[in-house]
């Protein structure tokens, strides 16, 4: 978006907020006076310390992250051969109608669920409950390596600043029941195993 667009647009968004404040302020000030003195002291202070957190950023091993992802592209490539020597041929693992036509017609596995659409299911919980065949355990294997491939490394080196540093959102109003959450990297749901969280390090002078 050009800079002149993006700051017209910016300032009547701000704008636009503020004349809604002045309206609505003094109708929920008489009507919930206890949501005014919640905001001013709970909302607005702590808000101000997750923007402060957000600027901050923490700080990630940009190095340490190549060298896992050359690490798990290099496991997904050995299971795509290995489901490639199982059905002896080429197909596209994220295809879902190559994987119907594999897993329920050539490999005779039971259709354990159903799309709303009718067509027999691969997703996760559909595949789980297939057992005891090595391609069904090698695409869950795929995936589960995929999804990490792209949810933590590919998505942390994009959104990294020029220092190495994310900064995450956190908002207080973005779950049902009130917890913090995180976005654009989600910073709560990481694994819990010491090779992923071996990605954040400390600055320079703090460790």
């Amino acid at each position: 978006v050009p800079t002149d667009i993006l700051l017209k647009y910016n300032c009547c968004d701000t704008y636009a907020t503020f004349l809604l404040y002045k309206k609505l302020y003094k109708e929920v000030e008489e009507k919930f006076p206890f949501l005014i003195h919640m905001m001013h002291k709970l909302v607005l202070p702590f808000s101000k310390i997750l923007n402060e957190t957000r600027f901050r950023g923490i700080k990630i091993d940009v190095q340490y992250i190549k060298t896992l992802m050359d690490k798990y592209k290099n496991d997904m490539e050995i299971l795509y051969r290995a489901m490639k020597k199982i059905v002896g041929k080429d197909f596209n693992v994220r295809s879902n109608d190559e994987l119907i036509n594999i897993i329920y017609k050539e490999q005779k596995c039971n259709v354990v669920d159903r799309t709303k659409s009718g067509r027999p299911s691969v997703d996760e919980e559909a595949l789980k409950k297939i057992k005891n065949n090595d391609f069904v355990s090698y695409i869950l294997q795929y995936r589960k390596i995929d999804k990490i491939l792209r949810t933590y490394f590919t998505s942390f080196l994009e959104l990294k600043d020029n220092n190495d540093i994310i900064h995450s959102s956190y908002s207080i109003t973005g779950t049902k029941t009130g917890r913090l959450s995180s976005s654009k990297p989600n910073c709560q749901n990481i694994i819990r195993t010491n090779e992923i969280k071996n990605m954040f390090i400390a600055r320079d002078g703090y460790f």
